[in-house]
């Protein structure tokens, strides 16, 4: 019976140092699929809501990452089309959405346009870090932004780099 106890002892405290490891170690990546054509590599750490006004919404304890997909015969009324570039679509929605001096540049690996910058919002007061990335598919742009508190943004800037040349466009 002694030994019974004893086996049964070590084998919970082997459990729980697994569950533990397994709760606490280091996140392990996670594949999100959007339907409209849109796939990224992030972590387990992220989960994904509905939110009716974005594509794709993605949010861990500190990231948000969304997705806003638009054709390109939508935006043919604001004199961007099929043959535009990465670069013409981001400062266009730099522009619409009064985010001066901020310079998109091209990431020759991905062909995915991207800038960064800082941004107070209204509603919490909180100023936010964003990190946006554009990419170009084959019937629309992809307006692909993380977002974390600025006083995060040394930290996870690294991270946003390596999970945007994840992603992949239709």
């Amino acid at each position: 019976m002694k030994k019974f106890f004893k086996t049964t002892a070590v084998a919970v405290v082997m459990l729980l140092s697994i569950c533990f490891l397994g709760a606490c170690g280091e996140p392990k990546p996670k594949t999100f699929n959007c339907d409209a054509g849109l796939t990224i590599t992030l972590t387990d750490k992220f989960y994904e809501r509905d939110m009716l006004t974005y594509t794709m919404y993605l949010e861990s304890s500190n990231v948000l990452f969304v997705v806003q997909k638009e054709d390109f015969e939508t935006l043919s009324a604001m004199g961007i089309n099929e043959n535009s570039t990465v670069t013409e679509y981001a400062e266009k929605m730099l522009n619409l959405n009064n985010i001066y001096n901020v310079t998109p540049q091209v990431d020759e690996e991905t062909g995915f346009a991207y800038c960064d910058y800082e941004k107070t919002d209204n509603a919490t007061g909180k100023t936010l870090y964003n990190y946006t990335v554009i990419a170009k598919g084959s019937d629309a742009f992809w307006l692909c932004q993380f977002a974390c508190e600025s006083k995060n943004s040394k930290d996870l800037k690294p991270n946003f780099a390596t999970w945007s040349k994840t992603i992949i466009v239709n």
